[in-house]
């Protein structure tokens, strides 16, 4: 890894900015003095202010490190306006300019990509070996069947995922596993889902449509609302199967991995669905899930957080449909 005299860095998680930072940092080296590193916020600055400090020599060091957050703020002619410097920056001098939005029509970061400065921080490739990889660093354990369970509520949101595992270490007495995910971080999630079902189920159309809104408004992530409909659907088709064979409530409870109340609060829904409409949901929300999984083609025209409640939107409709 080696320094640039600037770094454009993108991002849409707050963590993998604040890491990549903390990467330019530490190549950058220390600064006991207090003299060479400055932070900027972009909001209320100007390209004129930027210039100023990245020209400015460093005291006593090597280099001296620039900060500037929220590049989005600044408006589009002051960008324009930064363009000479990046076109011969400072030598001594790293800017890194941050920014949780990037529109690639605009000159600037046409520019900063074609010379090499734009630096994109997704997230890993593999979310689960990254996140075993969080454990060992924390010093914890995290099991096969914890981790699938924390990435099929959460996702791939890196922050949410990355503080989750740091408050389950601390609930666990040993190794994390799927009980103590549910206990800890399934719980409030479940409730907004639970609703949802619940509104699903009762064919209200408009309640399940606003409950959707509030999930992605408050960034639960609509890849674990599928994963908790697919356990909800399949639910429904163990406890009418069940209920067809005749079994007792505990015996469907444990078939379906749920308490019997559930068993019985469910069993007039479960009972007017056919086992092809069971079908056909779970294929419906397996289509889902490989879409908010990046197979869906939305994203670049809508964003992600309004591909994500279009999918969730119209698949909760066909739900509907299907289950009410």
């Amino acid at each position: 890894m080696t320094l640039s005299p600037v770094h454009v860095l993108f991002s849409s998680d707050p963590l993998l900015m604040k890491r990549r930072v903390d990467e330019i940092r530490t190549l950058v080296g220390p600064d006991p003095m207090g003299f060479n590193q400055t932070e900027l916020s972009a909001k209320g600055a100007s390209a004129d202010v930027i210039t100023s400090q990245a020209t400015t020599l460093p005291m006593m060091a090597p280099y001296r490190l620039i900060v500037v957050r929220g590049l989005s703020d600044l408006p589009a002619a002051e960008l324009v306006k930064l363009l000479p410097y990046i076109e011969d920056p400072n030598p001594t001098t790293v800017l890194v300019l941050c920014t949780f939005k990037l529109d690639k029509r605009i000159k600037f970061f046409q520019r900063v990509k074609k010379l090499g400065y734009l630096e994109e921080c997704g997230a890993p490739k593999n979310i689960r070996s990254f996140l075993q990889s969080e454990a060992k660093r924390i010093g914890a354990t995290l099991t096969d069947d914890g981790l699938r369970r924390l990435t099929s509520l959460i996702g791939d949101d890196v922050s949410r995922l990355v503080g989750s595992l740091e408050q389950l270490d601390l609930y666990a007495d040993g190794p994390i596993t799927a009980d103590h995910v549910d206990e800890l971080i399934a719980s409030t999630k479940e409730q907004s889902v639970f609703a949802l079902t619940d509104a699903i189920t009762r064919g209200a159309r408009r309640d399940a449509q606003l409950l959707v809104r509030q999930l992605t408004d408050q960034k639960q992530s609509a890849i674990g609302a599928i994963a908790l409909l697919g356990r909800y659907v399949s639910q429904l088709g163990l406890i009418a199967e069940g209920k067809r064979r005749g079994l007792d409530s505990g015996k469907i409870a444990s078939a379906a991995g749920c308490p019997p109340f559930v068993v019985n609060k469910l069993t007039t829904a479960a009972m007017r669905t056919s086992p092809a409409a069971i079908a056909f949901c779970l294929s419906l929300l397996s289509k889902a899930d490989i879409s908010l999984k990046g197979g869906g083609g939305h994203s670049k025209t809508l964003g992600r957080a309004l591909t994500e409640r279009a999918i969730l939107a119209e698949t909760v409709d066909h739900l509907i449909a299907r289950l009410s």
